[in-house]
């Protein structure tokens, strides 16, 4: 689930913003005040690491694509490119899907986030990805800083650890960045410096065990000659990694403390260097002249997990949260803010959808194909009191592709069916949202405008709608672009009723200044009433016209 966003420099926000988010999270303010910026941030990610050029990192504009930022230079602020664009994504992690090492990487992490920082020189250059942070628990100084390098030769099959690499054709167009910094005081060792504690005699043990085996004093060159002068060295005194490791027992036996623990290991991180695809990291090594010793103790132990259980190794976490950032933007659904207009009949297109698609296009071949869909969607139509349900039917011959979908008038005595193209324009509007949130599950659904063309009463009960979606089984998240006052009445009654608790909404006013957009977040309490200040008042103009 998406924790927070934020952004620097991107269209309507110039200083760095935070953008709080909730699994219902309702985005207000004014026309032009930044709100679809919001959106249109997550839309641009997902968009450019969707994108069938291998080799794009960020992508403004491309064809059907999610959203047309137009260029770089009209997505920065003021259009100014001496600036950096910048923007961080916090998510909370799905331990319930990891495994392995990244699992145990989740347990450091409340949140987990990267940070990206775009620029791009000229016109004529490429967009550049300069920096890259790695973020957790809401703390402002990242964890660890890479920047940007060019990935050495002999360490370029770092991109060719996970499967989905191999659409990269062109090495020499790889990009990497190198570890210069790390936060020693960072609350992320603590949980390290715990479980180092509790195995520091076991760990020492299996290290003088290492020592003893003599396997760390094996020259490594190929050259003959370098072979021979290694040989002597190790021979006089032992290898780098053997005197690294004497050196670490001798620290884990008189000098073990929290303060210099976190100063070994964020020192130990430096020059690591981490492979990306776009902007997610994907491959993290030292190079072999660096003689790391986390290198030493988390390399080759595949009957042992004493050092993996007491090291730390940014560059594995750094992994960990890439792929936690590119599983979030698989899982985004934008749905457009105007849904396609109905149609007198359809041709299934021979595969079953399993979204309704950004324009609600894919719905009727949804509601065509999945029965158990239709029959939710026609549940919640009744407990919307809409007064209609969904039927599908096929036209023609047996074999035909045509089918129609019709709307059955339950208000009617007889049961007067209807085609969709034949009823108000809202509930075309409607019926994708209602039909995506109960088909998804894990997914984070974006929306502008949910009620547009829809009665004010219908605003208030999707409340209703999102609030059971975000619940077991589905476990949907919405981002809502709205200016709708009934939709925000529902959720804080619901919040008053104990059926939602009220960390679980994010409710956020957008207002524009000299400076760009701003973000305040309203709070609410366990009755569900405003903790903070409305700007303005909560929608005053009802007041103002009443005057």
């Amino acid at each position: 689930m998406l924790k927070s966003i934020e952004l620097e420099n991107f269209k309507a926000f110039g200083q760095r913003t935070t953008i709080p988010l909730a699994p219902i999270t309702l985005i207000f303010g004014q026309n032009s005040s930044g709100k679809s910026s919001i959106l249109q941030s997550l839309n641009l990610l997902k968009q450019s690491r969707e994108s069938r050029d291998a080799d794009a990192l960020l992508l403004p504009r491309a064809e059907s694509g999610l959203t047309d930022l137009g260029s770089f230079h009209e997505m920065l602020f003021d259009h100014d490119e001496e600036r950096q664009l910048r923007i961080r994504i916090e998510t909370i992690p799905d331990r319930r899907r990891l495994s392995g090492m990244m699992g145990r990487y989740s347990r450091d992490f409340d949140s987990v986030g990267l940070e990206l920082m775009f620029s791009r020189k000229s016109a004529k250059d490429e967009i550049s990805l300069d920096e890259l942070h790695l973020c957790n628990g809401g703390e402002q100084q990242p964890i660890a800083t890479y920047q940007k390098v060019d990935l050495p030769r002999e360490m370029r099959r770092l991109a060719y650890g996970p499967a989905r690499l191999n659409r990269h054709r062109n090495q020499a167009n790889l990009r990497a960045v190198k570890c210069v910094s790390s936060n020693a005081d960072s609350s992320y060792w603590a949980s390290a410096f715990n479980r180092i504690t509790q195995e520091k005699e076991r760990l020492i043990r299996y290290l003088k065990e290492l020592l003893d085996s003599g396997s760390l004093d094996q020259p490594k060159s190929k050259n003959i000659d370098e072979y021979e002068e290694e040989q002597v060295e190790v021979e006089r005194s032992g290898s780098p990694a053997s005197q690294k490791i004497k050196e670490f027992v001798a620290y884990l036996t008189d000098e073990l403390t929290p303060d210099s623990y976190r100063l070994r290991m964020a020192e130990q991180q430096l020059g690591q260097y981490v492979a990306l695809d776009g902007f997610i990291p994907i491959g993290a090594q030292f190079p072999e002249s660096h003689f790391n010793l986390n290198g030493i103790l988390l390399e080759g132990q595949r009957e042992s997990r004493i050092g993996q259980d007491c090291m730390v190794d940014l560059g594995n976490a750094t992994i960990f949260a890439g792929r936690q950032i590119d599983q979030t933007l698989a899982n985004l659904f934008p749905l457009g803010p105007f849904r396609k207009s109905p149609s007198r009949w359809y041709v299934f297109s021979g595969t079953t959808p399993q979204d309704v698609g950004f324009e609600g296009q894919s719905l009727p071949d949804l509601i065509f194909r999945k029965d158990d869909v239709r029959d939710e969607a026609n549940e919640w139509l009744k407990r919307l009191d809409i007064g209609y349900e969904l039927r599908a039917r096929s036209l023609g011959n047996p074999g035909s592709d045509l089918f129609e979908l019709r709307l059955l008038d339950t208000r009617r005595k007889n049961g007067v069916e209807v085609g969709l193209s034949d009823v108000g324009f809202g509930i075309s509007q409607i019926l994708p949202l209602i039909v995506q949130s109960l088909a998804a599950s894990d997914q984070i659904i974006s929306i502008e405008q949910p009620e547009v063309h829809i009665h004010p009463r219908l605003q208030a009960d999707l409340g209703d709608l999102l609030i059971e979606a975000t619940k077991e089984p589905r476990r949907n998240q919405f981002l809502i672009e709205t200016h709708s006052e009934h939709l925000a009445l529902r959720l804080q009654r619901r919040v008053r009723e104990k059926q939602i608790a009220p960390e679980d909404i994010s409710i956020l006013y957008v207002s524009r200044g000299e400076n760009g957009s701003t973000v305040t977040q309203l709070r609410l309490d366990e009755d569900g009433d405003f903790m903070d200040d409305f700007p303005g008042g909560f929608f005053p103009e009802r007041l103002r016209e009443l005057r």
